[in-house]
């Protein structure tokens, strides 16, 4: 990712060179493109320009800056003269951050391999949660759930059986004959569907 980095006194030579809105609109878009692309050379394809410009008039602001000595016109392109230091900076720094960044977690993965490898488990990672399990399968039938749980006989909101209960062990339902786990609405019942039914019409 590339931020669009302008110093504190862009604005203030902006307005210095008497720059229309215009003018400084589509030099601060040029500048962000530039970051976009991470141009060193600071040239612009004017083939290009309708796609990171969104001012009325692009063609006008680029006259504009090339005369204040903002842009330097060149055949088929524009090179950016003005913030050229600041933004050249800004990119190397940027992309040296950029690869410290990438040394430091390199780094990170190493030394997590190590202490994971000593532990004697080298098939899971550190950022695996304790919840998580490899038998996603086996659990996720038990604590899927309707947003609310709601009493069919009150029309009251319940509250959920606890999620670790349901995790450590799905219940199966209440009457004796029945093997069933339950699911959803069932966990707060106590009872598959079918003997629901059944205790509530007898």
């Amino acid at each position: 990712m590339t931020w669009t980095k302008l110093g504190s006194e862009f604005f203030d030579d902006c307005a210095e060179a008497g720059l229309s809105d215009a003018a400084v609109r589509t030099h601060a878009e040029a500048i962000g493109y530039l970051f976009g692309q991470e141009n060193f050379d600071l040239t612009l394809k004017k083939s290009t320009m309708r796609r990171w410009s969104g001012s009325a008039q692009p063609e006008q602001a680029a006259a504009e800056l090339v005369a204040a000595k903002f842009w330097q016109d060149e055949p088929g392109t524009w090179i950016v003269l003005h913030h050229a230091d600041v933004i050249r900076q800004s990119l190397t720094a940027q992309m040296k951050k950029r690869e410290d960044d990438k040394l430091s977690k390199r780094r990170k993965r190493s030394a997590v391999g190590t202490d994971v490898a000593t532990e004697g488990n080298t098939d899971s990672a550190t950022d695996v949660l304790a919840t998580q399990t490899d038998r996603q399968t086996d659990i996720q039938a038990a604590v899927s759930k309707p947003v609310e749980n709601i009493n069919e006989e009150t029309g009251g909101v319940e509250d959920w059986p606890p999620v670790a209960a349901v995790l450590k062990a799905p219940p199966t339902c209440g009457d004796p004959a029945c093997q069933i786990r339950l699911v959803g609405i069932e966990l707060s019942w106590g009872y598959c569907r079918d003997h629901r039914e059944e205790r509530k019409s007898a």
